[in-house]
């Protein structure tokens, strides 16, 4: 139920940045901008809802009140009630400030925490798998937000021609416009959708007895199984300059299977991954030895 507000939200936050520019179309557009208010009043409604949420949740409400993030769900809703108070008189300049919360579609997902506290509070399922009976999630690696946020710009101009179209063709052409952007508008939502799959649901489950690789697409799901003694290797793939400035690579796990090896594509922190995969073969392997000195002796 998580994930699908968290993707609501984030649905909602790149279509109220996606409206931006329509505020600027001038007065003659009186009815569009009408329609614009409730939704920017919709809008603000649901981030003030999920901002005090936020605040009230956290563990330390003060930091996080003070934190980038904080501001940043602040900085998306102080314009529209400072404007009501008469305080600004164009709110529409601020309202670029919004954009800030793009970056923060990154954030809003945090797999390895949710994980590891179902998995201490003894739950047994985790996304598209089931963990064994005393089986515990150490790391989870997950793609970095660089692969949502930069196609996601293109994703929104897809939507902002959309809307343009909705609103000057339609006019000119009453069913040509709506079905060229409506055509635009789906394109735009299955583009979302499965930007939004990749991102929050292609991850490896790193736990104390194997290795757990999910990914998802827009119908379904494919979730393998790697156990620690099948893997030969692990090595990230993290020497391009853009890696390191934004800490992501590639996992690469070598096995004995027919298809030699797996490759976790734009992983967050590979190198973290790489180390725990490898200090649990070694623990595995160490198990497995001393299982076989005791059947020996």
């Amino acid at each position: 139920m998580g994930k699908l507000v968290n993707g609501l939200i984030a649905f909602l936050v790149v279509l109220s940045v996606t409206v931006i520019p329509l505020h600027y179309l001038g007065l003659e557009f009186i009815n569009l901008n009408q329609n614009l208010i409730i939704f920017d009043k919709l809008v603000v409604t649901i981030f003030t809802i999920e901002y005090f949420l936020r605040l009230w949740s956290a563990d330390k409400p003060l930091k996080y009140f003070i934190s980038w993030w904080g501001l940043v769900d602040l900085a998306a809703i102080a314009p529209f009630y400072l404007h009501e108070l008469g305080l600004i008189n164009n709110p529409e300049i601020f309202m670029l400030l919004r954009i800030l919360r793009l970056f923060k579609l990154g954030q809003i997902f945090e797999a390895e925490r949710t994980a590891i506290r179902r998995s201490s509070r003894g739950n047994e399922t985790h996304g598209g798998f089931t963990a064994f009976k005393g089986e515990c999630i150490l790391h989870v690696a997950q793609k970095h937000w660089i692969v949502f946020l930069i196609p996601l710009i293109f994703c929104l101009m897809i939507t902002s021609v959309a809307l343009l179209v909705l609103i000057f063709l339609t006019p000119i052409s009453t069913l040509f416009g709506i079905a060229i952007g409506v055509m635009l508008l789906l394109l735009s939502g299955l583009m979302f959708t499965k930007l939004w799959l990749d991102f929050n649901y292609d991850l490896i489950y790193i736990t104390d007895k194997r290795l757990i690789w999910q990914e998802r697409e827009l119908f379904g799901a494919i979730t393998n199984e790697v156990s620690y003694a099948a893997i030969s290797n692990v090595k990230p793939n993290d020497t391009s300059f853009w890696h390191w400035l934004f800490k992501y690579g590639d996992i690469e796990i070598e096995t004995a299977a027919e298809k030699g090896s797996l490759i976790f594509k734009s992983a967050r922190k590979p190198r973290a991954a790489v180390e725990f995969i490898s200090q649990q073969r070694l623990q595995n392997s160490g198990s497995v030895r001393q299982g076989q000195i005791g059947v020996t002796n």
